[in-house]
């Protein structure tokens, strides 16, 4: 298994009057490791969404915020592949600020190719799908995944 770990300063444009960070923001923080680890496994949003014509909504997201990150902390988030189906893709984003929790969230994604301006559910490509497998955590009985499971 690989996790995806990076290092993000919080600025001013994330925070509230308060200095701390907008809920709301954590989301953009989920959506760019989910950017950051298909370009690690060699598709990148580009090629998905325009020359593909491909695309991976989010279909399911949770996200719990331990205590609030502030201005000049500096989030060390990581991501995990938890499940990889047919067609689907589950990942758990957490993040820290020296080593306190901040941040915990999990996403579910579908592969979907663009047909006629009709999204519709597609089975990610084996070869894509292979370079995934190394990503796969599979420590834990609730997050094992049975590779081929259908979305």
């Amino acid at each position: 298994m690989q996790e995806l770990i990076t290092s993000l300063p919080v600025t001013g444009v994330w925070c509230d009057a308060t200095a701390t960070v907008h809920g709301w923001r954590y989301l953009e923080v989920v959506n760019r490791l989910i950017e950051d680890w298909f370009e690690r496994v060699g598709h990148s949003f580009t090629d998905m969404h325009v020359s593909a014509d491909t695309g991976t909504p989010t279909t399911r997201l949770t996200l719990d915020v331990a205590t609030p990150a502030r201005l000049g902390e500096t989030l060390e988030v990581r991501l995990r592949l938890l499940r990889l189906g047919r067609s689907s893709l589950g990942f758990r984003v957490t993040g820290t600020c020296d080593g306190a929790p901040r941040l915990d969230a999990e996403a579910t994604l579908v592969w979907v190719h663009n047909e006629n301006g009709r999204l519709a559910s597609r089975p990610i490509p084996e070869a894509l799908r292979g370079r995934m497998r190394t990503w796969l955590d599979r420590s834990g009985d609730k997050e094992t995944v049975q590779p081929g499971a259908e979305a």
